[in-house]
């Protein structure tokens, strides 16, 4: 009875053998590798993704400093190494097509908020470099994140933001009131703004890096142009105020037949104007 449970043993043996023969080298004889459930398969390392989301211009009164957003919109991690080792990883803007200053991600990121996946960063762009300043009007920025490539990211081609952003025209540009004051004995007549309380001072702020007026270059940033309001021809202007209260003095010296005015008030800076009121200046026959 022993010898017959042994002998059905080895029967059992002999077929797991063939059966494992068989899936190894299969029915046509030529080699076949085993797979096994627990292969080792080599996954990819999860890439981050820094992409610059927003910019904008903070005023402040020595010209707007440049805020920018970023973010780690990947599923993996900064490597640490570009946090150690500059300038592999770094940072560029321009403004107006002009270089406005770069950095490696360790000089705004030392807390390292962008290395993990998710993470986000708002800064101040040089905040103590005047030069990185911008003066009021219109801009076209455009901010590059690891300018120099040196990033793995899962996507290479959202790494450049260019955005338009005001500077300075926040500020309110009131629709001015004039009226007839006096008459001088040179012919001047004065016609003050009488609302000039409300035009902030900034607006009229020196304005070199705008167009002279004639051989000033530094001429204001806003100025006052004078009309006939019978043609619309221009009489006269005023384009050097230092102050919102030189409003209050404005004058021209008008032809004999212009008997109505008015005014323009126009900012040059964030291209806008206002005008004002109609006034007579001559008593009608």
């Amino acid at each position: 009875m022993k010898l017959k449970m042994i002998a059905t043993n080895l029967l059992v043996l002999f077929f797991l053998l063939v059966s494992i023969t068989g899936a190894a080298y299969g029915a046509d004889g030529k080699n076949k590798k085993l797979l096994h459930p627990s292969s080792d398969k080599i996954l990819p390392i999860p890439k981050p993704d820094l992409t610059p989301t927003d910019i904008q211009a903070k005023n402040e009164p020595e010209g707007c400093l440049l805020q920018v957003t970023v973010q780690n919109l990947g599923p993996g991690a900064i490597p640490d190494v570009f946090y150690h080792k500059p300038p592999k990883l770094g940072f560029q803007m321009y403004a107006n097509n002009k270089p406005w200053g770069g950095i490696v991600i360790y000089g705004v990121d030392r807390q390292k908020a962008l290395q993990k996946p998710g993470g986000s960063l708002t800064f101040d762009w040089f905040p103590g470099a005047k030069n990185l300043r911008l003066h009021p009007g219109f801009h076209t920025i455009k901010f590059v994140a690891d300018v120099h490539k040196a990033l793995a990211e899962t996507n290479e081609n959202n790494n450049v933001l260019v955005k338009r952003v005001s500077c300075g025209c926040n500020i309110p540009l009131p629709r001015p009131q004039i009226r007839f004051h006096h008459k001088d004995a040179r012919g001047r007549v004065y016609i003050p703004v009488v609302n000039w309380s409300q035009f902030p001072n900034e607006l009229f702020a020196q304005a070199p890096y705008l167009p002279p007026c004639g051989l000033n270059k530094n001429a204001s940033r806003t100025w006052v142009d004078i009309f006939d309001a019978d043609t619309n021809k221009r009489l006269y202007g005023f384009c050097a105020l230092n102050e919102n209260q030189g409003l209050g003095k404005i004058w021209v010296l008008p032809p004999k037949n212009v008997k109505r005015v008015y005014i323009v008030i126009k900012d040059r800076a964030c291209k806008r104007s206002q005008r004002s009121n109609s006034i007579l200046i001559r008593k009608k026959k």
